[in-house]
């Protein structure tokens, strides 16, 4: 039920007991917090200005206010104030205001026929407070309908001067009034008594123009003495000239002086904005948009309060409804505008909820369809194809069809005038949606349009620059369509482009691997049997292609550990000797050894191979240079066979054993000795002699002081391996003196029982001998065991030096003997002097070496002593190479430092 409300200036009212202005009488369901909060601050009047200064006394002169607001609990107040004259005592003017108060359940009715508010009827100008403060409840509103038949156009355009432009502006202003917070002030040329009569038609006029939303939103006042901004009310009609021009009170308002011809243009953009010119062409010819209105509410429906109050969202919906209504011209217009817009309405989830808005949608597809057959010249935007993109797989499977055919239309008549990058932007487009795509590649196939497809693969395929994109193009390919897989532009055109990055690439090998890696995930990853079968096939003829390719371009002298290592995937039906060189040097390093081994040994004395021997040792060689290791000298031992049989190669160990010295250095030559006896590798009848002499060789010449060095001698003899016990023993006595290896070879007959004492005799005559001859010194050093001594001791510390320090090692050093009395008193004089350098053969500057200069004495005997005096030089590095030439010094140092005192003391020994 409507309530209602009385308020007028009496002797008594409901909420205060004096005379004074108060509600005086109201129905039994308003409530009085209500009507105090509401009701009350919208009960006052200001008589027109112009009628007062002529002191008017005749009432109808003066107008009514008709006031009209929604507040927050949801009621809709619809309002009257009247000029009523003096008051209950004569003396002062008053006012009358009746309210109606429309509960939010009823209120809907009379939004949308804002007519049934505006021309409201029944509003009373007088109470008699005598018949008490309650009033009835009404069930509905009265409505003047001969006064809204007279608020026609003609009046509007006539007597009010409403032109298209100045209508267009005002109802722009109402939207912006909900939208953007502002106010509209109207004040029209008319006198004061007129001012609410057309209003109400101006105000018909421009509600016509406002959909619901817009009107749920909306407050007016048909009257006002001036243009003051009141809460709830977006239109107010004030008295003619009470705008006054630059007043801070409205400058951010929207103004409309009629009277004075002052209408606003700052701040307008009308002529992009279609609806306004709808609504007026509408009013003009007598329509009515209610039937516009009625279109937009389900569409609307789920969308948020200020998208449906957006003066864009109805410029959008009612060029779609013209275009319903048969208006092809403003689709032809239009189209990439008006297709994109249904998207902001519509979606795959609302589109059953709105059938119209979908129907309306299809039909313009359809329209697409005829005119890209019928007009070879018409070929659609790029936001036209994103439209049929985004609605494709809303409908069903016939709907997606006519989208991907007439996409394809579209490409084939932008062929007709050679845009090319057309094509290419439409493929970008919707090859976002990998169904379209498919649907699209799939309708080139059945319609002979493969061309389309081919053009865009190749621009495509041209572009891309590294091997991982184009391993995404394959990859995409496969997955849109198996049937582009098969094609032989699409295989020779990656068949090229592969070969092509392998051609540049700095390690073929490696990138083989990748592909080989590559193509076997693609075929795994297919759907259907057919495209499983195109996927492998195509897969088999790339791979076999570019293992061919890999083959042609391996040069064996260049190869490393690591193609080695990544060759596992070339694997090739052919016995020419260099792929049987790459199966065998692989499996040697990284699958079976022992059975490559084998392989190797039979095919290295096979002599129907040709280059295969030389190719493989030396390949072995290369490889193996900087892994000199104890798990791997099985495998370097095949790059010295030099006969023998399958089951008993002859080995050259003299070869051998200066590789791994070369290579590996002395602790690689221990390794690999005692490798060798540990495993019986050298000791067959073949090779046992060979083999013993090279290692023989080797501590003679190359590191004699080792045989002597006691972890090196428990080492060998950890082996428990008597040939070499033996092998050993010969080196000792190969390396001791000439008086050692005398009394060594005589020493059964010196030492027999039946001669103790001619040995005895005979090894005294011996050291005075040989004591004499040093003293003398007369005889050269073959004759003089004591010169040998020395001159074999000079050639072991230089032995040493060199094998400790290198060639960028200097060396200086002075050593003799002095004889001291039995109180140690050093007379300072020494003899056997030696002197032992590197002959200064250094470019080294001083200020770019490490240095070592110490000297020392030993005792050698009671009444003999050793001084010695060492000068150490090596070329300075960085810090941390620095603390390793220091150490190097001091290693060197304590070497040669033994080196002098054991042969002092075993020369005088003798």
């Amino acid at each position: 039920m409507i309530e209602q409300q009385y308020y007028t200036r009496e002797r008594r009212g409901i909420f205060r007991s004096a005379e004074g202005y108060d509600s005086i009488a109201k129905s039994k369901g308003l409530n009085d917090n209500f009507i105090k909060k509401y009701l009350h601050p919208f009960c006052f009047y200001s008589p027109p200005k112009s009628l007062e200064e002529i002191d008017e006394r005749d009432i109808s002169k003066f107008p009514q206010c008709l006031t009209c607001f929604q507040v927050e609990s949801g009621e809709l107040i619809i309002g009257n104030t009247s000029y009523v004259g003096a008051d209950f005592t004569g003396l002062r003017n008053t006012f009358f205001t009746h309210n109606f108060i429309i509960p939010g359940n009823e209120k809907e009715g009379y939004l949308k026929d804002f007519n049934r508010l505006i021309f409201a009827e029944g509003f009373a100008s007088s109470y008699d407070i005598e018949k008490g403060k309650l009033i009835e409840q009404i069930s509905r509103l009265q409505y003047d309908d001969a006064g809204d038949l007279k608020a026609n156009k003609r009046v509007l355009t006539e007597k009010l001067g409403i032109t298209k432009e100045i209508f267009k502006k005002m109802l722009y202003a109402a939207f912006m009034t909900v939208e953007g917070k502002k106010k509209l002030y109207i004040s029209l040329n008319v006198e004061a008594k007129d001012i609410s009569l057309y209003a109400k038609v101006l105000l018909k006029h421009i509600f016509m123009g406002l959909p619901y939303d817009l009107k749920s939103n909306m407050g007016f006042m048909t009257y006002s003495r001036e243009a003051e901004a009141k809460k709830y009310i977006n239109i107010t009609f004030v008295e003619k000239g009470s705008i006054r021009m630059g007043d801070s009170r409205y400058e951010r308002d929207y103004v409309f002086d009629l009277s004075q011809n002052r209408i606003p243009y700052n701040d307008f953009n009308i002529d992009h904005h279609d609806y306004l010119d709808f609504i007026w062409e509408n009013m003009m010819s007598g329509k009515s948009p209610e039937e516009f209105y009625r279109f937009c509410q389900p569409i609307l429906a789920d969308m948020k309060q200020d998208k449906r109050i957006q003066l864009e969202t109805y410029d959008e919906l009612s060029r779609i409804f013209q275009i319903r209504n048969g208006d092809e011209q403003l689709f032809i217009d239009n189209r990439e505008e008006i297709l994109e817009s249904f998207f902001k309405y519509l979606n795959k989830t609302n589109r059953l909820d709105k059938k119209e808005l979908d129907g309306v949608f299809l039909e313009l597809l359809d329209k697409e369809k005829k005119d890209l057959m019928e007009a070879s010249r018409y070929i659609p935007t790029n936001n036209t194809i994103l439209s049929y993109m985004r609605y494709y797989g809303f409908g069903d499977s016939s709907v997606n069809v006519k989208i991907a055919f007439i996409i394809l239309l579209a490409i084939k008549n932008s062929k007709a005038f050679k845009d090319a990058s057309y094509a290419s932007q439409v493929f970008k487009t919707i090859s976002k949606d990998g169904d379209l795509l498919k649907e699209l590649i799939d309708m080139t196939f059945k319609y002979n349009a493969l061309f389309i497809i081919e053009d865009y693969f190749n621009e495509r395929l041209n572009s891309i620059t590294g091997l991982k994109e184009l391993f995404n193009e394959i990859k995409f390919w496969a997955d849109t369509s198996y049937k582009v897989v098969s094609e032989g532009f699409f295989i020779n055109g990656t068949l090229d482009k592969l070969l092509g990055f392998l051609e540049k690439s700095r390690d073929k090998i490696y990138m083989g691997k990748e592909i080989h890696q590559f193509i076997p995930g693609l075929c795994n990853n297919s759907g259907s049997p057919q495209a499983g079968k195109a996927c492998k096939e195509y897969g088999e003829y790339i791979l076999k292609r570019v293992k061919e390719y890999i083959y042609r371009n391996i040069e064996l002298s260049q190869l490393e550990s690591k193609d080695i290592i990544n060759l596992d995937y070339l694997k090739l039906g052919t016995d020419e000797e260099k792929y049987l060189i790459l199966k065998d040097i692989r499996g040697l390093m990284a699958e079976d050894g022992e059975k490559a081994r084998s392989s190797i040994r039979e095919r290295m004395l096979d002599k129907r191979y040709g280059i295969y021997a030389d190719n493989m040792k030396s390949l072995i060689k290369k490889l193996y240079k900087s892994n000199i290791e104890p798990s791997s000298l099985e495998n370097i031992s095949m790059a010295f066979i030099q006969g023998g049989t399958v089951r008993e190669p002859k080995y050259d160990a003299e070869q051998m054993l200066g590789y791994i010295y070369s290579n590996g250095g002395k602790a690689s030559v221990y390794d690999y000795i005692i490798w060798s006896f540990e495993n019986n590798v050298f000791t067959n009848t073949l090779n046992y002699e060979s083999h013993k002499d090279a290692v023989k060789n080797y501590f003679i010449n190359d590191d004699r002081e080792a045989i002597k060095d006691k972890a090196i001698r428990k080492r060998l003899y950890g082996c428990n391996n008597k040939l070499l016990d033996m092998m050993i023993k010969d080196i000792d006595y190969e390396i001791s003196s000439p008086l050692m290896k005398f009394i060594e070879k005589n020493k059964t007959q010196i030492l027999g029982t039946a001669g103790i004492a001619l040995a005895s005799l005979l090894l005294l005559f011996a050291s005075l001998f040989f004591l004499e001859y040093v003293n003398r010194g007369e005889n050269g050093p073959d004759e003089n065991p004591a010169r040998v001594q020395i001159a074999d001791m000079k050639a072991q510390i230089k032995s040493e030096i060199d094998n400790i320090a290198g060639k960028d090692f200097n060396y200086k050093i002075f050593a003799g003997v002095e004889d001291i009395g039995e109180d140690d008193i050093e007379t300072g004089i020494t003899y056997k002097n030696i002197m032992i350098d590197n002959d200064g053969n250094s470019s080294i500057e001083a200020e770019d070496v490490e240095e070592l200069d110490r000297e020392g004495k030993s005792k050698i005997k009671d009444d003999i002593v050793l001084k010695y005096s060492i000068s150490l030089k090596a070329e300075k590095g960085s810090e941390a190479e620095n603390a390793d030439t220091q150490e190097r010094l001091e290693k060197a140092y304590k070497a040669i430092e033994k080196i002098l005192v054991d042969n002092y003391r075993m020369l005088w020994s003798l």
